[in-house]
This record gives structure tokens, C-alpha cells and sequence, in this order.
């Protein structure tokens, strides 16, 4: 009798341990759905990864090209500056002769 006891009890674990097949294959396919969704997303990153750098490396390039306009910009204003002021002392040099011609007139 206490064998038989021990056998049932042993036997009801068992069967209430045990998965359906059913439910194990839908386990699996969702798993395996993760999976490839996790694959998917890995591939994904390491584009957008790719896709950065690249954009960072462009980024880099445009801001040089800034700065040398910026350059650019320094010199050729430091230029116009020189020549206006070239040009006020010509005008002022202008006038002087003007005033020694007329009152050469006189």
C-alpha cells in the first residue's frame, strides 16, 4: 500500500511537471520570434552606428569649412578696412591739394 501511495504521489509530480506539446511548441515559436526580432535589432543598431559616425565625420568637415570661412571672412574685412582707410587718406590728401590749387588761384 505505501508503495502504491509513493508511486501515485511520484506519477502526479511527474504529470504535473511535464509541458503539453502544445504549449511547448508555442513557447518555441515565440522564442524563436524573439530571436529574430533581437537579430533584427542588432542589424538595426549597427546601422544607426554606420549612419553616425558618418553623419559626426560630415559634421566635423562642414565645421572646418565653417571655420575657414569665418577665416576668410577675417582677412577680407581686415582688407576693406585697409582700403578704407587707404581711400580716406587719399581723399584727405585730395582736398589738401585742392585747397593748394585754389589758393595758388587766387
Amino acid at each position: 500500500m505505501k508503495k502504491i501511495v509513493i508511486l501515485l504521489i511520484t506519477v502526479l509530480i511527474g504529470l504535473s511537471s511535464c509541458v503539453s506539446t502544445k504549449k511547448f511548441e508555442a513557447l518555441n515559436a515565440k522564442y524563436q520570434s524573439a530571436e529574430q526580432a533581437l537579430t533584427d535589432c542588432k542589424a538595426n543598431l549597427m546601422k544607426c552606428r554606420t549612419e553616425d559616425d558618418a553623419a559626426n565625420a560630415k559634421i566635423g568637415f562642414l565645421n572646418d569649412q565653417i571655420q575657414a570661412h569665418k577665416d576668410n571672412i577675417a582677412q577680407l574685412q581686415a582688407a576693406l578696412d585697409k582700403c578704407v582707410n587707404m581711400s580716406q587718406q587719399g581723399n584727405t590728401n585730395i582736398s589738401k591739394l585742392l585747397d593748394e590749387i585754389n589758393a595758388a588761384n587766387k
